[in-house]
């Protein structure tokens, strides 16, 4: 492997989130048999997606475990989850925000399903 090729980093294209009620009849089907999944729809499609929802909150170990077993049929797909405001924004999350964001965040690194954090 040459040098350039080794340095080299995948390109990945996907959306900022998944679940977006304006986007039924335009990126999601129009009329949908059974139990639609937006994120396994979008993992059909795209190889990446920006967990935009923890910024808002700190979800749930439980609730990433399901989004990274929901995404299992492409290999490729990866999260990238964007930080939790407390962080960023309001600057008042302290450590116990740190260790609930890394336990959240633990389910979908396991299974290899992370690519960066925003």
């Amino acid at each position: 492997m040459d040098d350039l090729a080794a340095r080299c980093v995948p390109i990945r294209v996907g959306t900022a989130g998944w679940s977006y009620k304006d986007w039924e009849g335009t990126f999601y089907p129009a009329r949908r048999a059974g139990r639609f999944d937006a994120l396994v729809f979008s993992a059909a499609l795209f190889d990446t997606t920006e967990i935009n929802s923890t910024f808002y909150r700190i979800p749930p170990p439980g609730m990433t475990r399901s989004w990274a077993r929901r995404v299992a049929d492409n290999p490729r797909f990866s999260f990238a989850a964007k930080l939790y405001r407390g962080f960023t924004h309001e600057r008042n999350a302290g450590a116990p925000e740190e260790k609930a964001f890394v336990e959240a965040m633990t389910p979908p690194e396991a299974a290899g399903r992370t690519s960066a954090n925003l």
